[in-house]
């Protein structure tokens, strides 16, 4: 009887340990905690530059959409569109005109006919209106789709967090939970294309500069700070090259705080460049906006927050990260590359401070004309991506060209600093 008992507790035991598992809420390790992800997220991708989900387009192909606040209308891919155009079930018809992206202007060739469908966000929703298509391949973005946010989030309430990479659609009861935990900021703007905030900037040099003006919030952008500094009915300022302080008052935790930044790099600034200050960017444009505006905020902005969008309500909500690292995941490199107008080097575009890059004297601007003795010219788009998301411990060598001196850097990766 004793042996009966036993056996039939083993058989049970071993039925439980051979049963399929229970799903868990996925989790993502960061630090020495495990953070849990809230069942109604929505995962995203950040490649240390722009915000990019995955999506099925007509209900048979999986799409990677990059979400841009400010574009007006979804932009696809002429190589994407082609190679599914059966199974899209989608007819075109050819024209010619010019288009901003995240990635710079490209030249627009077709659009496509009626109707598409998108199914993310766990809805799948059916779209209307002009459908461009371009060969993104030339804006180096790396996705699908270039696709309006607001497309998606129209008359939602939408929490985004870039440190855990995820979106939540919150209802208005959530919302009344949360909110007392962050700071609120009226918003403006045409929703359509972007929202907006007020704000004041001085630039400090020999001469003072003080802009006063709106900033749009851009998800598409994907530096800090960009400050319109072309042709505006409001401003045209021409930076002075010995610029050393740049002052901002806009979406502070406290509204009388006037947040100064330190540039770091800020000698022989021209039009197009971009100087980096503690844990921020800005960028300087010589495009027009809307007469209004004197630049807008970036991706890099909303890192240092989790950020509730109340579409339906025009209200922005920001609670500080309590660690904001630069940059996000894996991208220990620190800098990014971008090919000259020549095409044979690479220069330096974006630098953070904190970087293994910066700490061994690399600076914005600077030509790459070899890496590990491979000239620029040869080294191919795949290659370079591998090289940001080096492994912390190795070694790059760089053939470094900075105004007419021609030297070596050999930088050894580590983790960066927060």
């Amino acid at each position: 009887m004793r042996y009966t008992f036993f056996l039939a507790i083993f058989i049970i035991l071993a039925a439980c340990s051979s049963s399929t598992p229970k799903q868990t809420t996925p989790e993502n390790n960061t630090a020495n905690n495990t953070f849990v992800y809230p069942q109604d997220a929505y995962r995203f991708h950040y490649n240390g530059r722009h915000v990019v989900i995955q999506a099925i387009m007509n209900d048979s192909v999986e799409i990677s959409l990059l979400f841009d606040t400010g574009a007006q209308s979804p932009l696809f891919d002429s190589t994407f569109i082609a190679l599914n155009k059966d199974k899209l079930g989608i007819t075109f018809k050819k024209c010619s005109k010019r288009t901003i992206t995240p990635g710079g202007v490209i030249k627009v060739n077709r659009e496509i006919m009626g109707n598409i469908r998108m199914k993310a966000f766990g809805e799948n929703k059916e779209f209307s209106g002009r459908f461009e298509v371009a060969d993104l391949s030339k804006t180096r973005l790396n996705t699908n789709a270039i696709f309006p946010a607001f497309w998606y989030f129209e008359n939602k309430i939408v929490l985004m967090d870039f440190e855990h990479q995820y979106f939540r659609i919150l209802s208005q009861d959530t919302l009344y939970r949360l909110k007392k935990h962050y700071k609120s900021y009226p918003l403006k703007g045409n929703p359509v294309t972007f929202f907006t905030v007020t704000s004041n900037v001085e630039i400090s040099a020999n001469c003072d500069i003080k802009l006063n003006g709106e900033l749009v919030l851009d998800i598409g952008a994907p530096g800090f700070l960009y400050l319109q500094v072309g042709k505006s009915p409001i401003a045209s300022v021409i930076l002075p090259k010995d610029l050393i302080l740049l002052k901002t008052r806009t979406l502070s935790m406290n509204p009388k705080d006037t947040i100064n930044r330190e540039i770091i790099n800020a000698k022989q600034i021209t039009l197009f460049d971009s100087f980096n200050f503690q844990n921020e960017q800005a960028f300087l444009l010589n495009f027009k906006i809307a007469p209004e505006q004197i630049g807008f905020l970036g991706n890099e902005f909303f890192r240092k927050f989790l950020v509730i969008f109340d579409y339906k309500n025009k209200v922005i909500y920001l609670r500080p990260n309590q660690v904001y690292s630069l940059p996000h995941g894996p991208f220990c490199l620190g800098m990014k590359l971008y090919r000259s107008v020549d095409e044979k080097t690479f220069y330096v575009n974006s630098l953070y401070e904190s970087s293994s890059m910066a700490i061994a004297g690399i600076r914005l601007g600077d030509k790459v004309l070899a890496i590990d003795g491979k000239p620029s010219e040869e080294i191919t788009i795949k290659e370079l991506r591998a090289l940001e998301y080096s492994i912390p411990g190795s070694k790059v060598t760089l053939r470094i060209q900075r105004g007419q001196d021609i030297f070596y850097k050999e930088v050894l990766i580590n983790e960066l600093m927060k």
